[in-house]
């Protein structure tokens, strides 16, 4: 019904919060136990780079328009299949990532601007907590004044 993951992601995330909104888009919902019944433990994997891809496919993904890829539109080539007591290991060739396309200037612009503006909020938002703690230092029976 939803597909499974998409096949449009590679690389670090964006993919689990793809298969969320899958399941909201087709009202279903997920059920979480508490600790004493199940627990949850992410597997080990090496560190990978973030897709850098990844606001603009998340944003797809929010938009509902990744709902139609997935299971029946994946391609691979199969390699191997080994059977084993508990499960069946199927080892496949996934296509390469797809190019990246060129960004026209005014996105490249918009990127820039983006940034800066995230850069300069971040950067008051930390001036802002250094000025509080000094002023607000309750060890410090001082007052402190500042034109």
């Amino acid at each position: 019904k939803i597909q499974g993951f998409s096949n449009t992601f590679y690389g670090w995330g964006g993919e689990d919060d793809d298969l969320y909104n899958r399941l909201i888009a087709h009202n279903l919902t997920i059920e979480r136990y508490p600790g004493n019944i199940a627990r949850y433990k992410m597997l080990k994997h090496d560190a990978v780079e973030e897709n850098p891809d990844l606001k603009e496919m998340m944003e797809k993904s929010e938009g509902d328009k990744l709902l139609n890829e997935g299971l029946d539109t994946i391609k691979y080539k199969l390699k191997k299949i080994t059977q084993l007591p508990l499960y069946t290991k199927i080892q496949v060739k996934l296509p390469v990532p797809p190019k990246k396309r060129k960004k026209g200037w005014l996105e490249s612009m918009k990127k820039n601007i983006d940034d800066a503006q995230n850069k300069l909020a971040n950067s008051l938002a930390e001036k802002l907590q250094e000025f509080s703690e000094d002023i607000f230092n309750p060890e410090d029976n001082t007052v402190k004044i500042y034109y």
